[in-house]
Parts: C-alpha cells; sequence; structure tokens
C-alpha cells in the first residue's frame, strides 16, 4: 500500500505466469475491485467432494489444487490434475473447479472430504464422465463430440496402474491402459483381473501406439534400446506404473538377457 497525503494506492504485484496471473485476478483483484464498486464479490457455487488420491502442500502458505469433478454412484469426487506448471494455462482452462489447501497442512489424503469452488454449473457435475489413467488423444477427440449429446468428459493423466486403482476405488467412470504382462506376453487384460477381481468389466482395444526414444543430436554409438544403460548416458525415464515404463523394462531385461547368453557363448570352450 502506497500512501501520500491525499490518499492510500492499493498497488497489486502481477505474476508474469498466466496461470499465476489468473489466480491472483479471481482471488485478490475482483473481491477489490468489486468492494470498491459497492457489490458484493462473485458468488461461486461450491461443492462438497471426496478427494480421489493424496496430495502434498507446503505447509506455510495456502495452496490452490486444480481438480476435476464428477459424480461416480452416490459419490461426488474431486481428481487432482497433475501440476503442469503456472506457465501451461490449459491446466486452468480444464480445472472443473478448485480446491483450497490451508496454511499449516502438508496436503491432503485419499478419501478426504474437501470444498470445491467450481468454474462450472454445479447441473454439469452430473452429465460429467471422468477418465483417470493413461491418457491418448483420442480422449480430447472424445470430449469434443460429447457437448452435444449432452455429456461432457474430463481427463486426468495418472497412468496405466492409477487408472485401474480409480476403477477399483470407484473414482472414474473408465480409464486408458497399455500394460504389458511380461509373464504372458499379453496387453492389459491380467492387470484388469488382478485389480478389478470379481468386477463386471468391458475392456475396449481401440487405440495402436508406436513408441519411440528421442536423443539428443550428436550423440555418437546411440542406435537401440540396448545402449541405453551405457555409463556416459542419462536417460529421462517415464514413473513406475506407467505402461511405457513397463515396456521399456521389459525390452532392456530382454537387451541384458541377450547380451548374457552371446557373452557365455563366448566363453565356452572351442572343442579340440
Amino acid at each position: 500500500m502506497i500512501e501520500d497525503e491525499a490518499r492510500r494506492v492499493p498497488v497489486i504485484g502481477v505474476p508474469g505466469f498466466p496461470v499465476s496471473a489468473a489466480l491472483t485476478g479471481e482471488i485478490f483483484v475482483e473481491p477489490l475491485l468489486a468492494r470498491w464498486q459497492g457489490r458484493g464479490a462473485r458468488d461461486a457455487p461450491h461443492l462438497p467432494a471426496i478427494l480421489t488420491r493424496k496430495v502434498h502442500s507446503s505447509a506455510g502458505d495456502d495452496e490452490y489444487l486444480r481438480v476435476a469433478v464428477g459424480r461416480i454412484g452416490q459419490r461426488v469426487v474431486a481428481a487432482p490434475l497433475p501440476p503442469r506448471g503456472a506457465g501451461v494455462i490449459t491446466s486452468l482452462v480444464r480445472a472443473d473447479g478448485i480446491v483450497l489447501i490451508p496454511a499449516g497442512t502438508q496436503g491432503l489424503e485419499a478419501g478426504e472430504p474437501v470444498d470445491v469452488q467450481l468454474y462450472l454449473d454445479p447441473a454439469w457435475v452430473d452429465r460429467t464422465i471422468i477418465a483417470l489413467g493413461s491418457h491418448d488423444l483420442t480422449l480430447d477427440l472424445l470430449a469434443e463430440r460429447l457437448p452435444a449429446r449432452g455429456r461432457r468428459l474430463t481427463s486426468a493423466n495418472v497412468g496405466s496402474l492409477g487408472g485401474l486403482i480409480a476403477l477399483a476405488r470407484q473414482e472414474a467412470h473408465f480409464g486408458g491402459c497399455h500394460l504389458l504382462d511380461e509373464a504372458t506376453g499379453e496387453y492389459n487384460l491380467p492387470f484388469v483381473r488382478r485389480y478389478l477381481p470379481g468386477r463386471k468389466v468391458v475392456v475396449l482395444g481401440f487405440v495402436r501406439r508406436t513408441q519411440v526414444c528421442w536423443s539428443q543430436r550428436g550423440i555418437q554409438g546411440y542406435s537401440r534400446l540396448s545402449d541405453l544403460p551405457r555409463p556416459d548416458l542419462a536417460f529421462v525415464n517415464r514413473q513406475r506404473g506407467a505402461g511405457t515404463r513397463v515396456l521399456l523394462d521389459h525390452l532392456l531385461a530382454q537387451a541384458a538377457s541377450r547380451r548374457t547368453r552371446f557373452a557365455a557363448t563366448r566363453m565356452r570352450p572351442t572343442p579340440t
């Protein structure tokens, strides 16, 4: 607050990142303007919900968590969106609402009741389809067409295994999954039986993926996956439980096994 003899002038610093700037305007600037104009602050609708997964937070500051919201059976669930940084404006566009994590707490537990400040009309909550799991571009195409049928799709990328766990906990309507079972060489079905035992599940296979590795230009001697364990290379991997990570670990194990068999063959004594 800057003061002079005639008046007091508030100064609000707006962050340079677009998501932070938008939240600053919503949380601080809009209520201040409403007060100056003699009107009430914007009365956004609120809705109680159940948090679908554990989230961590800094204990010293209020934190605003972006969530996707929908009804699963008798419960309204709030699925935290992946933290994509304050520079990615789509993370704000995709959010159905925000949850305040007060200062002094270090996060919220899965299954904890939360109060969601909604960005959408509450009537859409019951018409929302929640997809959790591995993301695919087909979900975005589906989301474009559903509003014409009176429905909407909201999704969050939590990995293939996370999607199956969300279905087991009844926190999503459907989920994307591409997990390779190394013991059988079969995709998805062994994991569905393991994580959703006794459940009636419809499995649809309609997407095929091509997995590739990208490397920095100029790296010498790198031409196949078996080159990755080289000590002079650093590889940015996917998280454990992701379908791509399971496939990569499987292929690296196969490559290591072939190298071991080849070395053992070369070490055999030559018959005389």
